[in-house]
C-alpha cells in the first residue's frame, strides 16, 4: 500500500470514528441542569461592573472567554466540538496524502541537485 493511500485511509478512519463519537455524545447528552443562582450572579450587570472596576477590561474579556471555553466541553456543544475537530483532522490527513506526491518529487529534485553539487 502506498503512502498516499495510507493517508487517505487514515483520513477516512478518523472521519468515521470521530463523527460516530460525536453522534454518540450528541444522543447521550442530556439537558444540563443549570444552577440559576450561579448563572444569575455570573451574568448580572453588577458582577460584570465589579469585575471591570476591580480587574479591568482584560479580566472581563478573560472571564467571557473562559465561560465560553468551559461551555463547549459539556453536553451537545461537546458533540459539535468533536465533529469540528474530526473534520479538520480528516481534511489535514487527506490534503497531506494528496500533496505527498508533489513533496516526494520536490525531495527527489533537491537530492539530485545536491548530488550534482557534490560531483562538481
Amino acid at each position: 500500500m502506498s503512502h498516499q493511500k495510507r493517508f487517505y485511509l487514515a483520513a477516512v478512519i478518523i472521519l468515521i470514528a470521530g463523527l460516530c463519537s460525536a453522534a454518540f455524545v450528541y444522543l447521550r447528552a442530556d439537558a444540563e441542569p443549570v444552577d440559576m443562582t450561579v448563572f444569575e450572579i455570573e451574568h448580572s450587570k453588577k458582577y460584570s461592573r465589579s469585575l471591570l472596576v476591580y480587574a479591568g477590561e482584560m479580566a472581563v474579556l478573560e472571564d467571557e472567554i473562559c465561560r465560553w471555553f468551559k461551555s463547549i466541553w459539556h453536553g451537545k456543544p461537546l458533540a459539535y466540538t468533536i465533529a469540528c475537530i474530526t473534520v479538520v483532522l480528516s481534511c489535514g490527513f487527506y490534503l497531506a496524502g494528496r500533496n505527498l506526491h508533489s513533496w516526494q518529487k520536490l525531495d527527489q529534485i533537491l537530492n539530485e541537485d545536491t548530488g550534482k553539487r557534490e560531483e562538481g
